[in-house]
């Protein structure tokens, strides 16, 4: 099972880099990485939850009712939940 380098694995890893891109390209490479995280941490930030969804509306991407909090769905004239009339049949 693999397992995590130590300190001599690192101390390779770090040569290996060295020879590829030089001891010139290490330091633009590592601030270059560190502005991407920077760019990825604020664009996530920015695209949190819009027009005023709380955290639990936003993971759920549920909408709160707009009659005043009554969930239950509007009665039919014959007192039946939904909207569309039955067919009993009566032709």
């Amino acid at each position: 099972m693999p397992t995590i380098p130590g300190g001599a694995e690192w101390l390779i890893i770090l040569v290996i880099f060295v020879l590829l891109f030089g001891a010139k390209k290490l330091p633009e490479l590592s601030r270059s990485v560190g502005q991407s995280i920077t760019s990825f941490k604020q664009g996530v930030h920015e695209a949190g939850p819009e027009d005023g969804e709380t955290g639990a509306d936003a993971a759920t991407g549920s909408e709160p009712p707009s009659d005043g909090g009554s969930a239950q769905a509007p009665r039919a004239e014959n007192g039946e939940l939904g909207s569309q009339p039955r067919d009993h049949g009566n032709a």
